[in-house]
């Protein structure tokens, strides 16, 4: 038998670029940013404040994302005991076991007198029987309009606090107060999205000045606004047996955009007029004479918060601030806080703030204040900030409400609020006076004497009391929780509702 031999094969080279074209075609590139970058236009479009502002909130988003996923990764195989909640925080359950059983006072959390609410007890009694009391039936979508939100949902945000939009429908919406029909639900849940819709509408993609945008524009506040009258329109519609079946007091709906209640002007009068809305912007009406600035006024206007009929959002949600604000000591009432007083954010946004501002950093001087800063700081440096700070200010900018205070309090630091027409998140239940100090605009430069006279460390007692109320959980509703404290709100207006 014949063996048959092959030759031996060369190796093939490995394909090689060429050094001389690929050297000039980076060289023609490099020049061609460089003529592009000298022009006199972009570079002032580079340098414009919009342009700056909305780089610095995308490499602040950047810097949060990564360091949500270093906390997720410190927490792995980590488990608190089962009175804790994930954040490590105590469980309202476990506290109203507690005031049962004797252990806590009837008085132990720091409830309004004219609340119906009356101690600590009976708010746990109406906890315990919310979801019996409370069912609500949600009108249905069109699966296209779904998606579409489904598919904005997914966009990061810029802001901690927009998110809660989008967390309250879907708890809501699957979670332990929803009914499958509507026949046995006490209220109807309109599921339109009005933050989603900002992002989902055109206008704001086709600016007329390219750098500034217009998400502030009055074309497409107008094209959200009929934008969400049709999406109201459609499920109404598309569920017009279950529409039917309540009053317009019996229906619920949520809006978590800037510009609050005016965004249901183009819908339904029962929705704008009699509907319980569950708002972000709860700011109160300010009367003519009254008015800082003219931007101010039109901020109130668009809000059309009232509250006899409105719940206001606690505006701010983060699956690890308040887990790093515990790991880092925050609720340790004997940790030493060196700052007095602190701000972190721009100085001088908004109409209010840039009146105010110079005032307050004038009194700074010779104080253990720190209000030096002007735009985003580091996460991790921004909460050894308020891990430092005794207090910390929350003050109106563009809006009434920002993510700040979710920040200030999460960190156990007692916030300062200079907001005259805030109406502050379950202020109806909670004597905000315990656990803040509220300063009057016009009392600015009476600050170093009110926190002089300020009860430091009953207000920091009293603000880890309640801390575990402005907490939502990503995973699901906790009992007690904001989400529960927000629930309960809606029924205290459906309750006023006669049929």
């Amino acid at each position: 038998m014949h063996r048959t031999t092959r030759a031996p094969t060369r190796p093939m080279r490995a394909a090689r670029c060429r050094p001389g074209l690929m050297f000039w075609g980076v060289l023609i590139a490099l020049l061609t940013v460089v003529c592009v970058l000298s022009s006199s236009d972009v570079r002032g479009r580079l340098n414009h404040p919009a342009t700056y502002k909305t780089t610095q909130a995308v490499s602040s988003t950047a810097q949060w994302a990564l360091e949500g996923h270093k906390s997720k990764i410190r927490s792995l195989g980590r488990r608190n005991p089962s009175h804790l909640d994930g954040f490590g925080l105590p469980k309202v359950e476990w506290l109203c076991a507690q005031i049962d059983g004797g252990s806590l006072p009837d008085v132990y959390w720091p409830l309004r007198d004219s609340s119906d609410l009356r101690d600590s007890r009976v708010l746990c009694e109406a906890l315990r029987t919310l979801s019996t009391s409370l069912r609500l039936y949600t009108l249905r979508l069109s699966p296209l309009t779904r998606f579409r939100y489904w598919i904005a949902a997914k966009i990061p945000t810029f802001n901690r606090g927009y998110g809660v939009e989008t967390y309250l429908a879907r708890e809501i919406e699957r979670g332990s107060f929803s009914t499958r029909g509507p026949r046995e639900a006490s209220a109807l849940f309109i599921p339109v999205r009005p933050y989603l819709q900002r992002i989902l509408t055109i206008e704001a993609y086709a600016p007329r000045d390219p750098i500034k945008g217009t998400n502030n524009n009055d074309v497409v506040r107008q094209a959200v606004r009929e934008n969400i009258a049709r999406d109201i329109n459609k499920s109404k519609a598309r569920d017009a047996k279950a529409w039917n079946s309540k009053p317009p007091c019996k229906r619920v709906v949520i809006t978590n955009v800037d510009i609050g209640l005016s965004v249901f002007d183009e819908s339904d009068p029962d929705v704008r007029n009699d509907a319980v809305v569950i708002t972000g912007n709860s700011e109160l009406p300010v009367a003519p004479g009254n008015v800082t600035d003219e931007l101010r006024q039109r901020n109130a206007i668009q809000a059309g918060f009232d509250a006899s009929r409105h719940v206001a959002i606690f505006f701010g949600m983060s699956e690890h601030l308040p887990r790093e604000a515990v790991r880092m000591g925050a609720w340790n009432l004997e940790t030493k806080r060196d700052i007095e007083l602190s701000f972190r954010g721009s100085l001088y946004r908004g109409g209010v703030r840039k009146l105010l501002m110079p005032d307050l950093v004038a009194l700074s001087e010779g104080r253990a204040w720190d209000l030096k800063a002007n735009g985003q700081e580091k996460p991790r440096d921004y909460m050894r900030l308020l891990l430092n700070s005794k207090y910390s200010l929350y003050m109106y900018g563009d809006r009434v409400h920002t993510s700040r205070l979710y920040d200030v309090m999460t960190f156990g630091a007692v916030p300062v609020i200079i907001a005259d027409q805030y109406d502050l998140p379950f202020s109806w239940l909670l004597e905000w006076s315990k656990f803040s100090v509220r300063v009057r605009e016009s009392d600015v430069k009476s600050l170093p004497r009110i926190l002089e006279s300020a009860d430091y460390d009953s207000l920091r007692r009293e603000l880890k009391k309640v801390s575990p109320f402005f907490q939502y959980h990503q995973s699901g509703a906790v009992f007690g929780d904001a989400f529960y404290l927000t629930m309960l709100g809606v029924k205290r207006h459906l309750d006023k509702c006669k049929e």
